[in-house]
């Protein structure tokens, strides 16, 4: 599919004001979703193609309602919060992931390809061992915390 995903989580240092988040989003809920909400609307309208989101919590639930004003692509995904000893809930989460997949692939026009989805996953784990050796680099004293930090929040946002 060649997207490129990026994480909008920890943003508390790119984010210097909750202006137009609190337009949408009460001062009492989470920061996570007040920051998220603030980074979206304040950036650039290129900055994001879609935005996937699941049922996290009842503040992050209603995000896609709040930013459907940037008119790109809402993508979206129910998580079952059960006990999977009392509900078998495995048709309906292959369902889900179905719909997901081609809810992106109408959105973008692309296709499907698992070798590529497990490149990526693979891609993905490079990048966390790399965290996770920087991360062991702090604790040795070798690395500062503060460049750790600003490198892998610069990170995020690198395809």
């Amino acid at each position: 599919m060649n997207l490129h995903p990026i994480v909008l989580w920890h943003l508390r240092a790119s984010i210097h004001s909750l202006i137009e988040s609190d337009q949408h989003i009460q001062d009492y809920a989470c920061s996570i979703a007040r920051e998220l909400v603030q980074f979206v609307l304040s950036g650039p309208e290129a900055l994001l193609d879609a935005i996937y989101s699941y049922n996290a919590c009842d503040t992050l639930r209603n995000i896609p309602e709040i930013l459907h004003i940037l008119n790109i692509p809402m993508l979206r995904m129910h998580v079952p919060q059960i006990n999977q000893t009392q509900c078998q809930s495995n048709q309906y989460l292959a369902r889900e992931v179905a719909n997901l997949i081609k809810a992106t692939e109408d959105a973008f026009s692309v296709q499907f390809s698992p070798e590529a989805f497990i490149q990526s996953i693979d891609d993905y784990t490079k990048m966390r061992d790399l965290c996770q050796l920087a991360e062991k680099r702090v604790a040795q004293g070798l690395l500062s915390f503060d460049s750790f930090c600003r490198v892998v929040l610069s990170g995020y946002f690198f395809p």
